[in-house]
């Protein structure tokens, strides 16, 4: 196993930076958060190593030349997305990452170029299966500010046939690509995201306009119409005791407990965002602390969340969490 105590790592679920205080066995370590003096375990699957201050660094660190980065996540359904990601400030020799997202079962097969210049001239082309994401190339971080465009073809595999989706033509401005790192649901480093149109999923999706005073819009954003009976069918409880979750919880061990209750909690939340669902409670329990923190650093990343208060409940002391969204 790879890793020893006072190594710098990221959390992968929410970015944040921490050091290894110690290991326990191959499946579980203890960390201290940058500016946080508690203690908690985080399972080493969920941990990136080695990432000289950034996500970003060190999924790529140790890649060969030539050598794609990609991942998979549990899929919502929405599409295709694209980001660029950036190494951290301070970093030498600093880049920016291109990244394509699946977010639907079915293979996407795509090409298209990323032009630098008229005379700089990028073409790529592939196939992506669902619910992935892969970096397609990288370049100096200087290039941004030459507001590289990029073109980007499409298409949904039925069966033997394909069909097209729209092609995407778009300039990127460094300063929108800077300003929107982020964390997010598809991508264990942070990144600027942009959705795409897709006409298969036209009768689910409207575009929505962002006006920004003083400057062109930087994309347009996809708003997602909730399915009436699916959000009035929603549990805005949701219980996160393990024998809540799994048949055999006496089965598993402490790092698959905690795994199997962050798993639950992230997909839980991104549906309770998709639906429009104005506040949710999560029940978590006192414990050691530590789910609550996940669900407390979770909340403090993602822009969706208004607040997260864990107050006196006279059902459950201190051992749930309310959580409201800023319905924007």
């Amino acid at each position: 196993m790879k890793g020893k105590s006072g190594d710098r790592v990221v959390l992968r679920h929410t970015g944040r930076h921490a050091t290894i205080v110690r290991l326990d066995g191959d499946q579980l370590a203890f960390v201290k958060l940058d500016g946080d003096r508690e203690v908690f375990p985080v399972p080493i699957e969920d941990i990136i190593w080695d990432p000289q201050a950034s996500a970003v660094a060190g999924q790529f660190k140790d890649r060969k030349e030539g050598e794609g980065v990609a991942g998979s996540f549990s899929g919502q359904g929405l599409g295709t997305l694209v980001a660029v990601a950036l190494d951290p400030e301070g970093s030498s020799g600093r880049k920016y990452y291109f990244v394509l997202i699946n977010d639907q079962p079915k293979p996407l097969p795509y090409e298209g170029s990323w032009e630098k210049s008229p005379a700089r001239v990028l073409p790529f082309k592939g196939e992506l299966p669902g619910f992935t994401w892969r970096i397609l190339f990288e370049g100096p971080l200087d290039d941004l500010n030459d507001h590289p465009h990029l073109h980007l073809k499409r298409w949904h595999k039925e069966g033997l046939r394909q069909k097209a989706l729209p092609v995407w033509d778009h300039r990127f401005k460094a300063k929108v690509i800077v300003t929107r790192q982020e964390a997010s649901h598809y991508l264990p480093f942070h990144a600027a995201v942009f959705p795409l149109p897709d006409e298969a999923n036209d009768s689910r999706k409207i575009p929505v306009k962002i006006h920004h005073p003083g400057r062109d819009n930087a994309f347009t954003p996809v708003a997602i119409i909730p399915d009436p009976e699916e959000r009035a069918g929603f549990a805005t409880t949701l219980d996160l005791h393990i024998e809540n979750l799994v048949k055999n919880p006496r089965k598993l061990e402490e790092a698959a407990i905690f795994r199997t209750q962050i798993d639950a909690f992230d997909r839980y939340i991104q549906k309770a965002i998709r639906l429009g669902i104005p506040r949710i409670f999560i029940i978590h329990g006192i414990g050691t602390g530590k789910l609550r923190q996940y669900i407390q650093d979770h909340c403090a990343q993602d822009p969706h969340v208004l607040r997260a208060t864990n107050n006196y409940d006279p059902r459950f002391g201190y051992g749930a969490t309310e959580i409201v969204f800023s319905g924007e």
